[in-house]
């Protein structure tokens, strides 16, 4: 959940200045105190929470491994029986 949520809260900061009313929506989404505009950027010389981005590397693998499925639908399907061929309409 705090992985989620870290990532939300970044999405919105990125989109801030492209998009600055929906940015503002999802600030207010996430109870943020004050207006996404004042917010400060994630501070990158802060230390790297190696759980944080143990979760980020599998949730970033999980996604990967789905859509490459979807795009093969053969996979998806792999050990179903054949459709049978219908009439063409």
């Amino acid at each position: 959940r705090k992985l989620v949520e870290q990532f939300i809260e970044w999405q919105a900061l990125l989109l801030g200045p492209i998009c600055p009313h929906w940015g503002e929506e999802v600030w207010e989404l996430l109870a943020k105190p004050g207006l996404l505009v004042h917010a400060k950027w994630p501070d990158l010389q802060s230390p790297v929470d190696r759980d944080v981005e143990a979760r980020g590397t599998y949730l970033y693998k999980a996604v990967r491994s789905l859509r490459a499925d979807l795009d093969n639908p053969k996979k998806l399907f792999k050990g179903c029986p054949p459709r049978p061929a219908g009439k063409p309409s």
